[in-house]
């Protein structure tokens, strides 16, 4: 028993502790943490006594959820795979040398998102590949350093939008290069149009270009204004 809980524990011949199976009592004010820990530093894992894996459930609090991790031999985590404790958010992570998540995957209605990310050395989201979890979207993102989107492949029904854009560190849109899903009668868009639109830093659309089954042409306006500047093609 330890903390009035119940407590299993597996030594090797020497007495050092090899496994750990027990409810801890005093983790939570309002619960309890109940799980499994493998140490090193035993005559069967060699290394200084550092937990090497664990598996438990800590149902409240900051690190509430449902589990698995496993360890180097300086006691860092490396991997996790579980989820919250109602099971609302799946994830698996892998760490770096220093504890920060690298790279994963993601099921998470809250955000709606499932798919995988990658982050940097300061645990920054990179790189994002997926979909929504209600299937309204799917595409790959890339961010920059301070985490702003600056690329994506993206394909939303939606909104009759399938292309790959890319944006300035404020937000702005610079370009797109994709084509519409289908007819749009009132903008006299036709299923399949590809397009070209580029933009200039405060997000005005400078230059517009088209091709579908029948026209193909463009434009471009006279800067900072949406006064057309110029056409060519047969529109």
């Amino acid at each position: 028993m330890v903390g009035g809980k119940p407590n299993l524990v597996f030594f090797d011949s020497a007495g050092k502790t090899v496994v750990d199976v027990g409810i801890n009592g005093t983790a939570l004010p309002t619960g309890h943490a109940a799980g499994i820990t493998v140490l090193d530093g035993n005559e069967d894992i060699p290394g200084t006594g550092k937990i090497r894996a664990g598996f438990g459930v800590i149902p409240s609090g900051p690190e509430a959820g449902a589990g698995e991790s496993t360890f180097d031999g300086n006691g860092v985590v490396r991997s996790a795979v579980g989820s919250t404790v109602d099971g609302s958010i799946a994830f698996a992570a892998l760490y770096d040398a220093t504890g920060v998540s690298r790279t994963g995957l993601t099921y998470d209605p809250g955000i709606n998102f499932t798919g995988s990310f990658s982050d940097d050395a300061s645990g920054d989201v990179r790189s994002s590949v997926g979909s929504g979890v209600d299937g309204s979207y799917s595409g790959a993102f890339i961010y920059d350093a301070a985490g702003k989107l600056r690329n994506q492949i993206i394909y939303i029904p939606s909104v009759n939008f399938n292309a790959f854009q890319t944006q300035d560190g404020a937000g702005h849109g610079l370009a797109a290069v994709g084509n519409f899903l289908v007819t749009d009668a009132p903008h006299l868009i036709q299923a399949n149009e590809s397009f070209l639109d580029l933009s200039d830093t405060a997000g005005t659309l400078r230059v517009f270009e088209f091709q579908n089954s029948t026209n193909e042409g463009g434009i471009d306006f006279d800067p900072g204004s949406t006064t057309v500047q110029g056409s060519w093609g047969n529109p």
